[in-house]
C-alpha cells in the first residue's frame, strides 16, 4: 500500500484536504485499498483551516512514514511560518520519501527547510516574486 502523508500548519488552505478525493477514487477504481492517508502536523492534534475547521493531525516524529509527503498551503506564508518541527522533520526526512510535493504555498515550507535548492518550483502566482525574492536558490517558474 502506498502511504500519503499530508503536513498540515494552523491555517491550513482547505483545497488541501480537496485533494485527498483523488486517492479516495483511485482505490475505488482498484477495487482495492493502494493508497492510505493520513494527516500530520508539527506536534499533532486538532489543527485549525483558514476556514475554521479542525483536522486531528499526528505528530511528526522518527516514526512517521509516507511514500509521498504533500505539505499544504496557508493564505500567506509571510503571516503562518512553518513550525520548526515542520521544518526539522521535512529536512531529515522530507528525501527519504519516493515523492515530495507542496500544494500551492506549501512549497514556501519546502523552500525553507532547503528541500528545493537548485531546483524548479512554482507557488500560487500571487506568491512567485515572493518566493524568487525569499529563495534565491530556488529556481521559480512564474506560469
Amino acid at each position: 500500500m502506498h502511504r500519503v502523508g499530508y503536513v498540515l500548519s494552523h491555517g491550513f488552505q482547505m483545497m488541501a484536504l480537496a485533494t485527498q478525493t483523488v486517492f479516495e477514487y483511485a482505490n475505488l477504481a482498484a477495487g482495492s485499498p493502494f493508497y492510505s492517508l493520513e494527516n500530520f502536523s508539527g506536534t499533532g492534534g486538532g489543527v485549525r483551516s483558514s476556514l475554521g475547521l479542525s483536522v486531528d493531525t499526528r505528530a511528526l516524529g522518527r516514526g512517521s512514514r509516507a511514500d509521498t509527503w504533500v505539505v499544504a498551503g496557508v493564505n500567506d506564508p509571510a503571516e503562518s511560518p512553518a513550525e520548526p518541527a515542520v521544518l526539522r522533520f521535512l529536512s531529515r526526512r522530507g528525501l527519504q520519501a519516493r515523492r515530495l510535493a507542496a500544494i500551492c504555498t506549501g512549497g514556501f515550507v519546502l523552500a525553507e527547510a532547503g528541500l528545493l535548492a537548485g531546483r524548479r518550483a512554482t507557488t500560487h502566482w500571487a506568491f512567485a516574486r515572493d518566493l524568487r525574492t525569499r529563495f534565491a536558490d530556488v529556481h521559480v517558474e512564474d506560469d
